[in-house]
């Protein structure tokens, strides 16, 4: 069973990125430049410090298929974007990324670094609920449906092998955060229909 939740939680995690790729690249969407460097290096600290805490690299696997994503598109936007200045959540988010590796790597502490790293991740979304409720036609893409699903069927994932309460709320953030996007999208989306 668990098996099965791996296989297709990365499935859907790989198609949204696909998808986000593909919509990036074709236009259609208009990520932000900062958000994404932001989801990019928070999602490697937030990885290796989860798997310092859960100690399970197949859980960690799940994490780092989607963080190597995240890398790749990342790459594509910040070659395509238009320069903007960071915000405050984008800095607060650089800025949580190196605390969180100096208590891991400097101070052995991975447990504070993937709380802190906890607490970025939501952050780090901020400029793309803002720019979703603003105009959601900017993050109007069938990936953040897929990456809930997905995010969904990790949180599911990490119970059927939960070994400590600690590895639970990565998953969920996860989960909460690409959902949030995809409501704000849907809403739009009725609003203007």
């Amino acid at each position: 069973m668990s098996t099965l939740v791996f296989v297709t939680s990365a499935l859907f995690g790989i198609a949204a990125y696909g998808y986000y790729f593909r919509d990036t690249k074709d236009s259609n969407i208009v990520p932000n430049r900062w958000s994404w460097l932001a989801f990019g290096l928070s999602s490697v600290i937030e990885v290796l410090t989860f798997n310092e805490v859960s100690g399970d690299p197949v859980k960690s696997s799940l994490f780092f298929i989607s963080a190597g994503c995240c890398l790749v598109v990342t790459t594509l936007i910040w070659s395509k974007a238009k320069w903007l200045r960071p915000d405050w959540t984008e800095l607060c988010c650089f800025a949580a990324c190196m605390v969180a590796t100096i208590l891991w790597l400097q101070f052995g502490m991975a447990g504070w670094g993937h709380f802190i790293m906890i607490v970025a991740i939501p952050i780090s979304f901020i400029p793309t609920y803002r720019s979703a409720w603003r105009e959601w036609k900017s993050e109007d893409t069938p990936a953040w449906m897929l990456w809930s699903v997905g995010d969904g069927l990790a949180v599911v994932f990490v119970v059927l092998r939960l070994e400590k309460a600690e590895e639970l709320p990565y998953a969920a953030v996860e989960f909460l955060s690409h959902l949030m996007v995809w409501c704000i999208v849907r809403r739009g989306r009725k609003a203007s229909s």
